[in-house]
């Protein structure tokens, strides 16, 4: 479970970026390292981004 300090970073995040998905970064960023690019998206997703 998030602590209260970074659901505050999460909320203000999406407000600053409404239209944030993890799909939509993941296929737009050019990681030449596949592992590394995984290891973002889990960590996007353990803060509860949106997919």
């Amino acid at each position: 479970m998030p602590s209260s300090a970074g659901s505050t970073r999460h909320a203000l995040f999406l407000v600053a970026n409404p239209h944030f998905s993890i799909g939509h970064w993941a296929a737009t960023e050019p990681f030449r390292d596949a592992r590394t690019l995984e290891h973002f998206v889990d960590g996007y997703r353990k803060a509860g981004l949106p997919e």
